[in-house]
């Protein structure tokens, strides 16, 4: 399986910070010539156009995009997530899947309600289940935050054409717009974060439990639950 991990950077002095079993991903020039791109849709633009185009000239077979925290974050080794997703090939997506010893939420849809209020009512007005309308809060599903997965061209596919649907119903939608763009998430210290991004990083676990796709997470431990 040609495996292909890009590790996502803006500016030069990033470099040091990268894992070297991932493949360095420079999007600087991105990031300072499309500033409202950037601003709006933060990384987005970027795997689903740029590094997208990038794995298919690379002929990946599997591939994904995490950040230069990745290490940071989860204290694994980028040759610690390549051997788990080799040692467990008959998959349509990996994920890093943290483990909490004192998480009170029962999904990340939850979760998110309590730091961005209404934020579930995204996917609640836009996804059906077998024709039925659904409520994401009352589905188990894993924690994965971030872009910490690597995935084939079935998942990427399946994944992108939900985004896609977000995205094309907030052109159709200025109520719609103005809530994913427009609302600061009020993430750390940047209250500019959109809720876009939030709604992003939950849909990967929603489409998880929603659909067929075959899934192996790699656990690590956070010793408290910290994350928003």
């Amino acid at each position: 399986m040609q495996l292909n991990i890009y590790q996502i950077y803006h500016s030069p002095e990033l470099v040091g910070r990268l894992d070297p079993a991932f493949i360095p991903y420079d999007h600087s020039n991105f990031t300072s010539e499309n500033k409202d791109a950037s601003n709006r849709f933060r990384e987005w633009p970027i795997i689903r156009d740029l590094g997208y185009k990038q794995a298919i000239n690379d002929k990946s077979d599997a591939w994904g995009f995490v950040s230069y925290k990745f290490q940071e974050k989860t204290n694994t080794t980028g040759q610690q997530f390549v051997d788990f997703i080799q040692a467990n090939p008959d998959n349509d997506v990996w994920f890093m899947e943290p483990e909490y010893i004192n998480n009170p939420f029962f999904n990340p849809w939850i979760q998110g309600d309590t730091y961005h209020p209404g934020i579930s009512q995204i996917p609640n007005s836009l996804f059906k289940k077998d024709g039925q309308p659904i409520d994401v809060t009352t589905i188990p599903m894993p924690f994965c935050w971030y872009n910490f997965f690597v995935g084939t061209t079935k998942f990427w596919n399946q994944y992108f054409r939900v985004i896609d649907s977000i995205i094309n119903a907030s052109n159709q939608s200025s109520a719609l717009n103005k809530f994913l763009f427009d609302t600061g998430a009020g993430h750390g210290n940047d209250p500019t974060v959109p809720y876009f991004i939030f709604v992003v990083e939950r849909m990967f676990p929603t489409l998880l439990a929603l659909t067929d796709l075959k899934s192996a997470g790699l656990k690590y431990k956070h010793a408290v639950f910290v994350f928003k």
